[in-house]
């Protein structure tokens, strides 16, 4: 059997003879074609088997694979930053992978394997009854604008949608468990997300430069934020961390750079190193007397800071040693909202507000029920309480 390890042709449409020194050809070998940027066109002969790992990587001028049926194996990034490639067909006798519509997927029609990242539409639906998109499947597909998920999807594998610059929203079903590292990084055209809620967890660096994100709401389920999560998403204003959530990892939101507020849940013990380093615009941190640890860096270079939180805690003794300004809630201040002082903002508070505003009863801390900060407390106010304390907003920020 033999391997085609190599090609030093002049390009166009390539035909691979399906024997080389008398021997039949059985896979196409590792980086084979990779960086072959004359290549347009690539008819793979019956009898391979693997296509090895990179074998079409940067073949930037790749329009068009055909796959026999004996093929059972591909390699990562086999057609990685094939930026021109719209079409995968696949011979219909293959028992592993199937071609619907130009897209590669498995036979039995529940992984997405590859999208070709050069087509001209600007969506695509994913097709019902699949169930995992593939590491690297729709990376660089730079038309698309949206994409359409179905109720049947449970994992998103790494890289999934990395560098799609032209998607602008995503809504994941409620199906989805799992987003693994990296899956968004990239889309820098995206602004909104609507995540799972039953997602338990949100991968290394997976919404990283995501830079026209502007908040984001992460739903009860998800219990770990990994490094990077959302780091340098520089439009990012508002966050609405999940009551779940027990850490707050390494360098989550580093380079946040428009982040101005973030109240870190109950249940949150340990802010790690570099968790909102370089958040500039970062101006309010409440933080409980959960958190028993903070690195050292975790808020480094963020001129603007000031920490709440409460006497003898962790918070208070950390921004001491690190020169931050501090304010007592329990003594000094409540968190604007919390205009009964009950150390929650819920609907009692939206409430007390909406009383006020018909002069039914007086608030005496104007300062935290003027949630917009637009010198008035009104009916405003207390919509706005009320959509915090459901979840709907993450912050009062956008209202000022």
């Amino acid at each position: 059997a033999a391997t085609v390890t190599g090609y030093h042709g002049p390009g166009g449409d390539v035909a691979i003879p399906s024997q080389l020194g008398g021997a039949p050809v059985t896979a196409i070998g590792e980086g084979c074609f990779s960086g072959c940027l004359s290549l347009t066109s690539l008819v793979i002969p019956q009898g391979v088997a693997c296509i090895g790992q990179s074998a079409f990587l940067n073949c930037r001028e790749l329009t068009r694979v055909t796959i026999p049926a004996t093929v059972s194996d591909i390699g990562l990034w086999a057609f990685y930053h094939c930026n021109q490639l719209t079409q995968i067909a696949v011979d219909e006798k293959n028992e592993v992978y199937a071609s619907l519509d130009g897209v590669l997927l498995s036979k039995d029609g529940t992984q997405l394997v590859r999208y070709p990242a050069g087509r001209l539409t600007d969506s695509y639906t994913v097709p019902d009854g699949v169930a995992v998109i593939g590491r690297w499947a729709l990376e660089s597909s730079a038309n698309l604008v949206s994409v359409t998920l179905p109720d049947s999807l449970i994992r998103i594998e790494d890289s999934a949608f990395e560098n799609c610059i032209g998607l602008t929203s995503m809504a994941l079903p409620d199906s989805v468990q799992t987003v693994e590292g990296v899956a968004f990084s990239g889309c820098t055209s995206l602004m909104s997300i609507r995540l799972s809620q039953n997602m338990t967890g949100i991968g290394q660096s997976t919404f990283a430069h995501c830079t026209s994100l502007t908040s984001l709401v992460i739903p009860d389920s998800v219990t770990y934020l990994d490094i990077y999560a959302f780091a340098f998403c520089s439009s990012l204003t508002s966050v609405a961390l999940p009551e779940s959530l027990i850490m707050i990892d390494e360098s989550v939101f580093s380079g946040c750079s428009n982040l101005t507020e973030i109240v870190v849940p109950d249940k949150v013990k340990k802010i790690v190193n570099g968790a909102f380093a370089d958040c500039e615009a970062l101006q309010r941190v409440v933080i409980p007397q959960s958190v028993t640890d903070i690195g050292t860096d975790a808020f480094e270079h963020c001129p603007q800071l000031k920490l709440y939180g409460y006497s003898s805690s962790q918070a208070e003794r950390y921004a001491l040693d690190n020169d931050i300004p501090f304010v007592v809630l329990d003594q000094a201040e409540n968190p604007r909202g919390d205009v009964n002082a009950d150390g929650s903002i819920d609907a009692q508070d939206a409430l007390l507000v909406l009383q006020h505003s018909v002069k039914l009863v007086t608030v005496d801390s104007l300062d935290i029920a003027d949630v917009d900060q637009n010198s008035m407390v009104d009916a405003c106010d207390a919509l706005l309480i009320l959509q915090k304390s459901v979840g709907l907003i993450a912050d009062f920020s956008a209202a000022e």
